[in-house]
């Protein structure tokens, strides 16, 4: 039970900071898990040959190859204690984002392919990343793009008032999706391009949810704890680019 003093900092934080700032989370389809602590994905992994057939043919559904994946919902938390200011309610927030931010970063370093890419200009690093992404992985949908903060702020701003969009300035007949590493979790001048729609799953069980309880001690306790999961389920659909001298 939140009581009403506690419950006034935490509206008051919802204004500051929200569930969906976690901008790594991003790069992955989103799969609603519900209730469940467990839950299925099933994917369509090949396809049988196209072609012709006869008017009354049926579609041979049962050639269809599916995969699919068991994910575990994960249970994440963090306590504040004796929070009296709005702002050490947005910190213990903040710190739960991060961490798992970083439990993101760790799965996608730990299974996408990286390639060591030298450049002298902030301004090719976009493009670089998206050549070396579809040389190196199978992207068949629009490309988004991971980045840090910094060089977000230092590159795409600058593309856009050059060039009018990044899309212009990569000569592409479509605007990349970019995503805002806003936790500095990605390690140095790293660039990921992935295939969103393949490359896997942010499951969302429960948004972010508040209780107090009371310590031995009668100090107040307030827990924040959301439900998700994070999964790589097409390590081929995405590249790490990694930039030197930047």
């Amino acid at each position: 039970m939140v009581n009403k003093h506690t419950d006034d900092l935490i509206d008051i934080a919802g204004e500051i900071i929200s569930d969906e700032k976690i901008g790594i989370s991003d790069i992955f389809s989103t799969y609603d898990a519900g209730d469940a602590n467990t839950v299925e994905i099933r994917e369509q992994r090949e396809y049988p040959d196209f072609g012709t057939m006869k008017n009354q043919a049926s579609y041979p559904l049962n050639d269809i190859s599916y995969e699919t994946t068991t994910v575990d919902i994960e249970k994440y938390a963090c306590e504040v204690k004796n929070a009296s200011t709005t702002q050490e309610i947005v910190n213990g927030i903040n710190l739960l984002f991060t961490h798992i931010a970083s439990d993101i970063s760790d799965s996608l370093y730990g299974e996408c392919g990286k390639t060591f890419v030298g450049t002298q200009y902030r301004q090719d690093i976009i493009p670089r990343a998206v050549d070396e992404a579809n040389k190196n992985a199978d992207l068949y949908g629009k490309e988004t793009v991971l980045l840090s903060q910094v060089l977000a702020e230092s590159i795409v701003n600058d593309l856009v008032e050059r060039y009018d969009s990044v899309k212009e300035f990569l000569n592409h007949k479509y605007e990349p999706d970019i995503v805002i590493d806003d936790r500095n979790v990605l390690r140095g001048g790293d660039v990921i391009v992935a295939d969103r729609d393949s490359i896997g799953y942010t499951v969302i069980g429960t948004l972010l949810s508040a209780q107090t309880f009371e310590d031995m001690s009668f100090q107040e306790i307030l827990m924040f704890t959301t439900r998700r999961a994070h999964i790589v389920t097409d390590n081929d659909s995405a590249h790490i680019s990694r930039f030197g001298n930047i």
